[in-house]
């Protein structure tokens, strides 16, 4: 059985991709609907020319600038002033002439067919990479985990010994370098010595070079295995002597 403190870190994992996940589908969700929407819209909007009459610029407390633009139009022989766009791109300017899509129900309400597309684009594009962010972790997790139950249950037990212990430096994790076992196997039979790597350790395990370590691999190809890490796989050591 691995132990508790891996079931735990595998477990938060899941939970961390698992959010992402849901966060992308929700998002997808409200794009499509979103898309619907407009596409609704655009079906029935009335295309007229109108003006950029103002944009004016606000800064957050966190330092970020948000802009509101105003459009004026006609529509009907009817004057509409200084209306929220809800839109604005980098090069929009003031006097600016620019296609917008009115409600023929409520000609009060306008749109820009740019603005649209890029909302569409935009949720259903965070959506798909929150989506993707979550859900290939996840399958990785569950296969690598699937993979790793086969062999503690049916694999073959080799009795490694630890060479030494290393901090894997390539991943950071919490702001540390988390832990690997590298162990070796011989094979007196064949004169071979199999190496082989433990997956990450947050915790600094309980074992030292010459301990002996279970690893279990696939009989067919030693390349497909897992090393058992134990929680307690050694005994402390209190010598008076």
């Amino acid at each position: 059985m691995a132990d508790i403190h891996h079931r735990k870190k595998g477990f938060s994992l899941t939970i961390f991709f698992t959010i992402f996940t849901v966060a992308g589908v929700i998002t997808l969700i409200f794009g499509v609907v979103f898309l619907i929407h407009v596409l609704r819209f655009h079906s029935v909007a009335v295309e007229v020319s109108g003006t950029i009459a103002s944009i004016s610029a606000r800064r957050d407390s966190d330092g970020d600038t948000s802009y509101s633009v105003f459009v004026s139009y006609s529509y009907e022989n009817q004057d509409y002033p200084h209306v929220p766009l809800r839109f604005y791109s980098s090069g929009m300017y003031e006097g600016q002439e620019i296609p917008l899509l009115v409600d023929p129900q409520n000609p009060g309400r306008v749109t820009s067919r740019t603005g649209d597309i890029f909302g569409c684009t935009m949720f259903l594009g965070i959506g798909t990479v929150f989506l993707l962010a979550g859900l290939i972790p996840l399958i990785w997790i569950g296969v690598r985990s699937q993979r790793d139950r086969r062999l503690l249950e049916n694999g073959k037990m080799l009795t490694a010994a630890v060479e030494r212990i290393d901090l894997n430096t390539s991943v950071t994790q919490n702001g540390r370098h988390p832990y690997i076992i590298i162990c070796a196997y011989r094979d007196i039979s064949q004169n071979v010595v199999y190496r082989f790597r433990s997956r990450n350790l947050t915790q600094e395990p309980d074992y030292a070079p010459g301990d002996s370590i279970h690893v279990y691999v696939d009989p067919r190809d030693y390349s497909r295995y897992v090393v058992h890490v134990e929680k307690t796989a050694n005994p402390r050591v209190i010598d008076y002597t």
